[in-house]
């Protein structure tokens, strides 16, 4: 059943060379031929094109790494899901590798949309703050990870040795 409400979705226009995201809603029409998948062509004014080639290229490199940390955290319990170690211990390292990846992921995301489009406008946004505050996050997540896979191995192994010293006992 379609309800009456309209669904939000982005088109682009340009204005005086510059590409523009409005929202708008699926009732209201979009040219297709700018649809946003398509590649266009930016007025190449001053250094417009390698500016926003360089925020792409920065994005990707963010985007790579969080992608690291969520295969790091699936491969992290892919490793320990047969194994004799806690469930309890690892899986909470797992989750915090998959939502610092989550969180890297959205940020390359919001940071690569705003660089774009203060660019178009003529500008550029330094997010000095921002950055060093993703970089903390992510570490701290890394750290506190790792924290967690170091005790859960310690109680593991501590375990295996009590026992090994009980049956040569």
């Amino acid at each position: 059943m379609i309800h009456s409400r309209t669904l939000p979705r982005l088109c682009q226009t340009r204005n005086q060379g510059f590409i523009i995201l409005r929202r708008t809603t699926f009732s209201s029409s979009c040219n297709t031929s700018n649809s946003i998948f398509r590649p266009i062509t930016v007025k190449n004014s001053g250094s417009i094109a390698r500016d926003i080639l360089a925020a792409e290229r920065t994005f990707l490199a963010w985007a790579r790494t969080g992608l690291g940390f969520v295969g790091a955290g699936s491969a992290l319990f892919g490793a320990y899901h047969d194994r004799p170690t806690p469930q309890a211990e690892i899986v909470p390292a797992c989750l915090v590798l998959l939502l610092n990846g989550t969180f890297l992921l959205g940020f390359a995301t919001r940071r690569y949309l705003n660089v774009v489009e203060a660019i178009q406008k003529g500008s550029f946004p330094v997010l000095v703050g921002g950055t060093l505050m993703a970089v903390a996050i992510t570490a701290i997540g890394t750290l506190a990870s790792l924290g967690l896979v170091a005790r859960a191995e310690q109680k593991t192994h501590g375990m295996n040795i009590l026992k090994d010293d009980r049956e040569s006992n």
